[in-house]
């Protein structure tokens, strides 16, 4: 058996090896990029981390919502991934020479999805922790206090002068409706 298999593939398994090299390139390359992208995602949330843990919010809570949210991530990849296969199939299969063994058996197996959607779990697990890790660590009365720095320069002094005015005038007291009588 594994005698046919060779004999049916040696003209063709450098080619086959180059691919899947390929395949896996694209895949590290992307994973490197996902990971990129989370961990400039969770940078740019610091402050609302910074005020979840404040809140009370445990470090492994924080970790599990960044993890639940790169995993997402990964499997909305995965579902387009599989979406644009699913559409282009046919196009792949009549861009290959044909004479490629077994050609015409190309298909989607349920267990080749089940790899796919597998594999981009781990990527969303493995890529999102050390975003995750990075980002939960924060000392979240640190982050507020530097946060709150920057609210006293938002705005030149005059500002505050002319707005205080017209926050006593709207905070007038009105009598109670009860006691209005009807006459």
């Amino acid at each position: 058996m594994e005698s046919a298999q060779r004999e049916l593939t040696s003209r063709v398994r450098p080619i086959l090896n180059v691919l899947i090299g390929a395949v896996v390139l694209v895949l590290v390359i992307t994973c490197v990029n996902m990971a990129n992208l989370t961990l400039a995602r969770a940078s740019s949330r610091v402050p609302e981390i910074a005020v979840r843990r404040a809140l009370g919010a445990t470090r492994s809570q924080v970790v599990r919502q960044l993890l639940a949210e790169s995993t997402l991530l990964a499997l909305a990849g995965a579902a387009a991934a599989l979406g644009v296969l699913a559409v282009m199939k046919d196009s792949l299969v009549a861009a290959m020479p044909p004479d490629l063994p077994r050609l015409t058996e190309l298909r989607f197996d349920g267990g080749i999805v089940a790899l796919g959607i597998g594999l981009s779990i781990a990527t969303g697990l493995v890529f999102g922790i050390v975003p995750a890790l990075r980002v939960s660590g924060i000392d979240p009365g640190e982050n507020l206090k530097e946060a709150g720095r920057g609210l006293g320069e938002a705005l030149p002094e005059p500002y505050y002068t002319k707005i205080q005015p017209s926050f006593r005038r709207r905070a007038t007291v009105s009598p109670p409706l009860d006691s209005v009588d009807d006459h």
